[in-house]
């Protein structure tokens, strides 16, 4: 690593590590910060860094933070420089100036990813400088290295430096800005002095802070003061590098120089040291592992604990020590059911010899409940390894199970309107008076998923049946059930979806499976699916080229229901046919839609799609908004190969301002209601793209509040843009346009709340606990 030497360097009090990191391996996580280290110089003050990783897509930064922690007795603020590797931060996070720590706090940049540093070097050698501490109020209480107090900023710098340069090298000042207007005419000298020899200088260090205007308030004085300092010291050290004018910085520079080189001889034969016990570890690793998985397979769980924590302990990086945690875990969870069958032996026993042949039938009992666990955990198990669907009769006694115990609550069946049957997946639709059920059975990825969901039309015929037996059976056949996360799906889908494992083993089911179910209204899932059929073939048996039985024929095939297979290309034929006959443009998105979607019948057609979308909006003439909705969906696919997000702005607005047109001479209340919905939907779309995808907030914003112009209630939206002012989602501001506020970030947070306490009056349980979701979320992150 090239290092400038500065001709004074043995006399900075400036605090820098580097910190060669060998055998332990951090930074994989969010969790993973090196340990603590004690500042070699400031004594009461330590700090920890992490490396989380690559930045996710393509790029090549590494995400990096910091932590520092306050041990000094009295309150501190200080600046620290953060370099990993050769590579310097970038220019904003240099000698980043920390917020004032109390006695025992920590500073970090929020320990997240959100304010990450990114370095494209992800080096295990770092360096950590600080300088300017001060204690208590930092007008004034400044401690050099070894915590004596300091008079000023100035005297604080001196403390810092003590090199033929200083900072102060023309005396002690009367006021911070005689030392500014000192630090610019050398400054002035320094740049001139480059010049005239004809040697090399950076830009900046010549332009930033000479004769600028002074700041006005302490703090930015404060800042400004230690950024000339630095341009000062580095142009000063760059001349002085080329000359030997004075015999006592060259003899510091010959000592620097022969310090540097014994580190740097100290430190490779670190690293061949270092490589040799990684060989040692290695091995050791392989044994223990070895060892471990011996004792674990045994059943000595202490053992292969003891084995794997060696393993653990000698890991040379952080996929064997991932490894060896792993081999841990699972001798951990071996080892609690062991240690659980023995605990319950040992009560059994203990409580048999207390009390008793009496108490025999508790610790049956106990037993009995012991079995019951492991027969349901069995039951699943073997449930997702059985594809239900080669049994028919199983999904038809699914639906008249379902039937039988709706009916029985006085919930009368009324129609089946959908049923779906492919080759991994069956669906059907049951509608009951006031209520929907949908019943899935599928097989994905090895494993049977079995759904019945439940849709009630109002929160009071709900009520009315989630406490009911046979809800209740549900629930204790759902292993995943949860009160807190079924009202969470309430809230977003109106119903409650439960995973069912082991309905066929229960003897309900079976009595249905075996005997089936009918009733005056319910005439048997065969009968019903039978009608369903039978008018589905109907319908396509007409041989009237009229346009509704086209388009009839077209939907049939375009679902893939009511016993029909599903099959873009012949739904494709009849709506060509419907358009033919009718001329009806709305056909034209119909038809782009199965281009834009695709089955093994019409491949994938992207193109073409957009070509229907386009024909459609022709001429002006009754466009749909739909139309250009679906355009500018098809444009803002950003992985998609026609992603183009001017494009699909422009598709968006449009059809803005067609559906603004409606709404201006539309009388309908109800229908002012849909269209000020779709308008609000649609500037979201806009505002979320901008913001996920081009990472413009500023206009992401603006779309953002022409949502809320239309939909004054939607608090996601609101905290969407009081998220953006925080830092952006992606915790980089790539908008070099885009400013944090936080007096916005404290606005946007209100009206979130706002928003809940407003729609909490309305009562409409649905929107109040969506409100009250972003509102916890607001209080917890918009600070």
């Amino acid at each position: 690593m090239k290092t400038k030497i500065y001709s004074a360097m043995k006399k900075i009090f400036l605090l820098t590590i580097v910190f060669f990191k060998m055998s332990f391996v951090f930074g994989q996580n969010s969790a993973d910060w090196s340990p603590w280290i004690t500042a070699d110089c400031y004594k009461g003050i330590k700090y920890k860094v992490a490396n989380w990783g690559k930045v996710s897509g393509d790029y090549s930064d590494y995400y990096w933070g910091i932590m520092f922690q306050n041990t000094y007795s009295q309150p501190i603020s200080f600046s620290y420089h953060f370099s990993v590797g050769n590579e310097n931060p970038p220019t904003k996070y240099n000698y980043t100036v920390t917020y004032q720590i109390e006695p025992g706090g920590v500073y970090s940049n929020d320990g997240t990813k959100a304010t990450a540093i990114l370095f494209k070097s992800s080096s295990t050698n770092y360096k950590v400088s600080i300088t300017d501490v001060c204690v208590g109020n930092c007008d004034s209480n400044y401690i050099n290295c070894q915590g004596v107090p300091q008079n000023s900023v100035t005297n604080s710098s001196n403390s810092n430096s003590n090199s033929t340069n200083q900072n102060n090298a023309g005396g002690n000042f009367s006021n911070v800005n005689d030392e500014i207007r000192d630090l610019q005419r050398r400054q002035s000298i320094a740049c001139g002095k480059m010049q005239q020899q004809g040697q090399p200088f950076n830009n900046r260090l010549c332009t930033e802070g000479l004769n600028g205007a002074l700041p006005q308030n302490d703090s930015d004085i404060r800042k400004y003061l230690v950024q000339l300092r630095s341009q000062v010291k580095e142009l000063e050290s760059m001349n002085n590098s080329n000359t030997t004018t004075q015999q006592n910085d060259l003899t510091d520079y010959n000592n620097s120089k022969a310090d540097l080189e014994r580190e740097l001889a100290e430190h490779n034969s670190g690293i061949q040291k270092q490589n040799e016990e990684n060989a040692i570890k290695g091995q050791i690793w392989d044994n223990a592992i070895k060892a471990g998985v011996d004792a674990h397979n045994s059943g000595n769980y202490t053992e292969a604990k003891n084995q794997f924590t060696i393993a653990i302990n000698n890991s040379t990086n952080g996929q064997d020590r991932q490894n060896a945690q792993n081999y841990y875990d699972n001798s951990v969870k071996a080892e609690k059911s062991q240690e659980k069958i023995k605990a319950v032996t040992d009560l059994a026993q203990g409580v048999i010899q207390i009390l008793g042949d009496a108490h025999e039938n508790k610790m049956q009992k106990l037993n009995a409940e012991i079995d019951e666990m492991d027969r349901k955990q069995e039951i699943i198990n073997n449930d997702q390894a059985i594809n239900t669907l080669s049994d028919t009769k199983i999904f038809e006694t699914y639906a008249n199970y379902v039937a039988k115990n709706f009916e029985a609550l006085n919930i009368k069946f009324e129609k089946l309107t959908i049923y779906k049957n492919e080759k991994n997946e069956k669906e059907a639709h049951l509608n009951f008076t006031g209520l929907q059920v949908i019943i899935t059975n599928r097989w994905l990825n090895n494993k049977m998923q079995k759904y019945i969901n439940v849709q009630s039309d109002t929160e009071s015929l709900y009520k009315s049946i989630y406490n009911t037996p046979f809800f209740e059976s549900l629930k204790k056949l759902d292993p995943y059930y949860n009160e807190e996360l079924r009202q969470e799906i309430r809230t977003n889908t109106k119903g409650n979806n439960f995973l069912i494992y082991g309905l066929e083993n229960t003897q309900p089911f079976i009595d249905v499976y075996d005997h089936g179910y009918k009733s005056s209204t319910y005439k048997g899932f065969n009968i019903i699916l039978q009608n369903l059929e039978n008018e589905a073939k109907g319908k396509l048996n007409k041989t009237d080229n009229a346009v509704e039985t086209l388009l009839e024929k077209a939907k049939l095939f375009e679902n893939g229901t009511s016993g029909v297979e599903k099959n873009y290309q012949k739904s494709l034929q009849f709506y060509q046919l419907a358009f033919d006959n009718s001329n009806d443009k709305n056909i034209l998105i119909a038809i782009g839609k199965l281009y834009e979607k695709g089955d093994e019948f019409l491949p994938r057609n992207v193109n073409t799609a957009i070509a229907y979308y386009e024909k459609h909006i022709t001429n002006n003439d009754n466009i749909n908004p739909d139309a250009f909705l679906k355009l500018g969906s098809v444009y803002s696919e950003n992985k998609s190969d026609v992603y183009n997000l001017e494009k699909a702005k422009n598709y968006f607005e449009s059809q803005i301002a067609l559906l603004e047109q409606k709404y201006n001479v539309t009388q309908n209340e109800e229908e002012k209601q849909e269209i000020k919905s779709k308008i609000a939907r649609t500037y979201y779309l806009l505002g979320s793209h901008y913001n996920y995808s081009a990472k413009k907030y500023a206009i992401s914003i603006a779309y953002y509040e022409n949502a809320l112009q239309w939909n004054e209630n939607d608090s996601e939206t609101a905290y969407y843009i009081g998220y953006i002012y925080k830092g952006g989602l992606m915790g980089k501001n790539f908008d070099s346009t885009f400013k944090k506020d936080k007096k916005k970030i404290i606005y946007w947070r209100e009206k979130v709340c706002e928003i809940y306490s407003r729609i909490a009056t309305q009562n409409d349980n649905s929107k109040t606990n969506v409100a009250k979701v972003y509102c916890d979320l607001a209080k917890q992150n918009l600070k």
